[in-house]
């Protein structure tokens, strides 16, 4: 399905490698400092992990739709974590300083469960429990991210 964005929201399939587990089960490295952050913390509302790269600029686009979509209204009913990939730690940073939401490094464990990112950007959806619900691949615009946000089956 194509929405108004330049992505696909791809339903429930062949993601994840083998085994029943939740999303929140991953602690991560934050770009902002040497804290970690562990996504059990986003317990009780969806959680949208948008993976990024800095040398694509729809990544850049993505984390701005993302920031609008926070700022709004719809941003109150879920939870976003930026998840970048790669090692430029100080293009990174930059990126993560132009967004209000937390922005982790991706780990080799969490990028192994969830059978890698072929391509950028790439959102993983949960519902409130960490369950994963869908995934996003490509840029989706803010007014589309509202529309998958509105989405009851996201939601439960």
């Amino acid at each position: 399905m194509f929405l108004r964005g330049l992505g696909t929201v791809l339903l429930l399939g062949g993601l994840l490698n083998a085994g029943n587990f939740s999303l929140l089960d991953y602690r991560l490295e934050t770009l902002k400092g040497t804290k970690t952050v562990d996504l059990n913390a986003y317990r009780g509302k969806p959680l949208y992990l948008t993976f990024f790269k800095t040398e694509c600029r729809w990544c850049a686009k993505q984390l701005s739709a993302f920031e609008k979509v926070v700022q709004s209204e719809a941003g109150t009913t879920i939870h976003v974590v930026a998840v970048a990939l790669g090692n430029d730690t100080g293009r990174l940073q930059k990126m993560a300083e132009r967004v209000s939401f937390e922005t982790v490094r991706a780990s080799e464990k969490l990028l192994h469960d969830i059978g890698g990112v072929s391509m950028t950007p790439y959102t993983l959806v949960t519902d409130a429990e960490g369950n994963f619900k869908t995934k996003i691949v490509g840029y989706q615009n803010s007014e589309s991210l509202k529309d998958i946000i509105s989405k009851k089956e996201y939601n439960r």
